[in-house]
């Protein structure tokens, strides 16, 4: 990956015309670690061509998979795959690396993981997957320390017919997944994770042979199976990406037209951009917005699906910092995730951190361009929005943290009018 990129943009420019969103990263990504308990080629469509995702398929090479693109459609057979640890050096810097463990424990028995790095949004301990794997009947052993660190899964007995996660965690509810459809064996999971990306797999195995299904919102019931068979599974567009660019659409937009995902995922930012009086109206799969006379501050919380999402929560941020009135945030996941907040008040935003994961937002305030870094990858996204909107010309660094999650970003915003550029 190269380092040191930036984004110039100017802003000020009003946003019209379509922009469609990509694939969705979280599925993607999952999607590509199921390959290794499919029998035959998997082709995935409408895979979003970021860092992320190319990191995953150089595990899976590495690995001994097979990988080939076509355009956006991705073509995975592992039928050669032979390898039961995970490379450090990509895995160290990809969170989504940990959900090898199930496929691997599934195919191998054993799997082996360097921990798993990402954005530093903040402490992610493992412990629910720890958890998961040790009540499961799986054999976990921590070996080293600080960079070092790596982790041995070993099955040992009989796998456990019943498993409660220790919290609604998305990529611990998906590793348990794959080690019970991986192993064809009776197995119900409570307490897992309601995001829409959960349900995606769910539909992926089905249609592979899998005997899956959620008994409810928080329960999941796997049954056995015959061996899965490779298929052919269009990614949908990702939620994540546009409620991004909706909120670009409050700021800027005269009928910027957001499409390609199901609006039914975005029901609580949706009703949250209501409270504001964002103007906008929901199609099948767009939604069509403008920017809004008045904003209305309202308080912000984050919770788990279907609660508003954490990865949102920093360009809504932003948007209540051009909103009449004061309001609270309060970021319940992850304990870093409010540090973008320093960098829009140097841009002229007022904000008051009461703590790492509370902070009071007051507006509106013009902000002014200025050099500003991405921290992480949705601090980053955020950052181009408030380039966007701010008086003379704003630099954003570290431009490839955002090729993490976002394709073609600053040609997606030059389409529909935005004054962008990259330097590499």
């Amino acid at each position: 990956m190269i380092k040191d990129m930036k984004f110039i943009i100017n802003g000020g420019r009003e946003l019209s015309g379509n922009i469609t969103v990509g694939g969705s990263k979280n599925t993607a990504l999952k999607l590509i670690a199921a390959t290794l308990i499919v029998d035959g080629t998997t082709t995935l469509l409408n895979v979003p061509k970021i860092t992320d995702i190319e990191r995953m398929l150089e595990i899976l090479s590495y690995l001994g998979a097979k990988t080939r693109w076509s355009g956006h459609k991705l073509i995975i057979n592992t039928s050669g795959a032979n390898q039961q640890t995970l490379p450090v050096r990509i895995s160290q810097k990809l969170r989504g690396s940990i959900v090898f463990i199930g496929p691997l424990l599934a195919r191998f028995g054993k799997a082996f993981l360097p921990y798993p790095g990402g954005c530093a949004i903040g402490e992610r301990p493992l412990t629910a997957h720890l958890e998961l794997f040790k009540d499961g009947g799986v054999k976990v052993r921590e070996i080293g320390s600080g960079d070092s660190k790596k982790y041995s899964f070993t099955l040992s007995g009989q796998l456990k017919d019943k498993l409660r996660l220790t919290e609604r965690s998305v990529t611990a509810t998906e590793n348990a997944i794959f080690l019970g459809v991986g192993l064809s064996k009776k197995l119900t999971i409570a307490n897992v994770a309601a995001e829409p990306e959960i349900d995606d797999l769910i539909d992926f195995l089905r249609r592979a042979g899998a005997n899956i299904e959620r008994l409810s919102p928080t329960d999941i019931v796997i049954l056995p199976h015959q061996k899965l068979s490779g298929v052919t599974y269009g990614i949908k567009g990702d939620r994540i990406e546009a409620g991004t660019w909706l909120v670009a659409g409050a700021l800027l937009g005269k009928k910027l037209v957001v499409k390609g995902f199901d609006p039914a995922y975005l029901k609580t930012p949706l009703f949250f951009l209501k409270k504001m009086g964002a103007m906008f109206s929901v199609g099948r799969n767009f939604i069509t917005i403008s920017r809004a006379p008045k904003l209305i501050a309202q308080d912000l919380t984050t919770a788990v699906y279907p609660g508003f999402p954490t990865d949102l929560q920093s360009p809504f941020g932003l948007l209540l910092t051009q909103a009449t009135g004061t309001a609270t945030v309060n970021e319940t996941l992850f304990d870093n995730r409010l540090r973008y907040l320093k960098e829009l008040e140097n841009m002229g935003a007022a904000v008051r951190l009461n703590s790492s994961r509370e902070a009071v937002i007051s507006g509106p305030h013009y902000l002014h361009g200025t050099r500003i870094d991405s921290l992480d990858l949705r601090a980053g996204a955020t950052m181009i929005l408030a380039g966007l909107i701010a008086r003379g010309q704003t630099t954003v660094n570290n431009a490839e943290i955002i090729d993490r999650g976002y394709e073609n970003v600053n040609q997606k915003l030059k389409k529909v009018g935005a004054d962008i550029k990259r330097i590499d």
